[in-house]
C-alpha cells in the first residue's frame, strides 16, 4: 500500500505547549496531536507529506530545539491513520450543551439537556478535541444566535455552523477556502439527526460574498497569525448591532490582537478561557 503520510513522534518539556503552534507555522503539516505523559512532559504526534523532505528536516530541527526527543518518521497509509482516530474515539461532553459523538454509524444517546452533534473524525479541523473548538461552541452557547444571521469563516468540518443551527440561527453562511472541507462539512451535515436546512457551504474567501452582506454573528475558529490579517474584511461583514466570536487564540496573543481590533474599530467583550488558549466576543466601536 502506497504511503500516504508521515508520522513524527517527540517527547516535549510540559512548558513548550505554547510555543509547539509556532513550531509547526509554515510548514507543510497534515495534522497534530498532543496529549499529556504521566510525568507532565507532552507527547506530540505531527503528521507530515513524505513530499516536503525539507519541511520534516526543518520541523525536526525546530522540535529539538523546544528541547524535544524526536522519533521517526514512521510511514503510514492513509487508512491507519484514519482508523486509528476512530478506533480511540469517544462521545464527550463539551460546555453546557453539547455531546460530541464521533460515531455516525454507532449513535451513543446524548445525555438528558444536551445536543448530539455527529463529528465523524476526518481530515478537517473542528471534531471538537481542540480546545479553540470547544471555546468556540462554548461561547455560542454563551449568547445564541436565535433568528440571526450568521457568518462562519473557515468552517472546517462544519461544527460552528452546524451549532448555529441548532440554537436557532435563521440562516448560517459557512466559507472554507479548502474544497475538501466543504465536501466533508456536508457529509457532517448530512449525518446529523435534524435535517439541516439553514447552512449554506461555499468554498472560497470573503470575497466570494456580496459586496455589503452583513451578518448578526460571525464566527472565525483560526490561528492568531491567520485570523489577524482578516479582522478588518470580519468587522466589515459585521452587522452594526452584531458580535464576532474569535476562537484559537493563546492568551499571549492577546495583547497584540486586541491592539489589531482597535485598529479595525472592534472592541472585545466577555472572555471565555481554556488551559492555554481563549476565546471572547468583539463588537463595533
Amino acid at each position: 500500500m502506497a504511503t500516504a503520510y508521515l508520522e513524527l513522534d517527540c517527547t516535549l518539556p510540559s512548558a513548550s505547549e505554547e510555543w509547539l503552534l509556532e513550531c509547526l507555522d509554515g510548514l507543510v503539516v497534515l495534522g497534530s496531536s498532543l496529549d499529556t505523559l504521566p510525568d507532565g512532559r507532552l507527547l506530540a504526534r505531527i503528521y507530515v507529506d513524505p513530499t516536503q523532505h525539507r519541511d520534516i528536516a526543518e520541523l525536526v530541527r525546530r522540535l529539538r530545539e523546544l528541547g524535544g526527543e524526536v522519533s521517526g518518521p514512521v510511514e503510514r497509509p492513509e487508512e491507519d491513520w484514519i482508523a486509528a482516530y476512530r478506533e480511540h474515539a469517544v462521545p464527550f461532553g463539551v460546555g453546557r450543551s453539547w455531546w460530541i459523538d464521533p460515531h455516525p454509524d454507532r449513535p451513543t444517546a446524548a445525555p438528558t439537556g444536551r445536543t448530539r452533534l455527529v463529528l465523524e473524525p476526518r481530515r478537517a479541523f473542528g471534531s471538537g478535541t481542540h480546545e479553540s473548538t470547544r471555546l468556540a461552541l462554548t461561547a455560542l452557547e454563551h449568547r445564541p444566535p436565535e433568528g440571526r444571521s450568521v457568518l462562519d469563516v473557515g468552517t472546517g468540518s462544519g461544527v460552528l455552523a452546524l451549532a448555529a443551527e441548532r440554537l436557532g440561527a435563521r440562516e448560517i453562511v459557512a466559507l472554507d477556502i479548502d474544497p475538501m472541507c466543504v465536501w466533508i462539512a456536508r457529509e457532517t451535515a448530512r449525518q446529523q439527526e435534524w435535517e439541516v436546512r439553514g447552512v449554506r457551504l461555499l468554498a472560497g474567501t470573503l470575497d466570494a460574498l456580496a459586496p455589503g452582506a452583513r451578518f448578526d454573528v460571525v464566527v472565525c475558529n483560526m490561528v492568531g497569525d491567520r485570523m489577524s490579517p482578516l479582522l478588518g474584511l470580519l468587522a466589515d461583514h459585521l452587522a452594526p448591532d452584531g458580535w464576532a466570536v474569535l476562537s484559537g487564540l493563546l492568551a499571549v496573543e492577546r495583547a497584540p490582537l486586541g491592539e489589531r481590533l482597535s485598529r479595525c474599530r472592534l472592541v472585545a467583550g466577555d472572555e471565555f478561557a481554556l488551559g492555554d488558549w481563549i476565546a471572547f466576543e468583539a463588537r463595533h466601536a
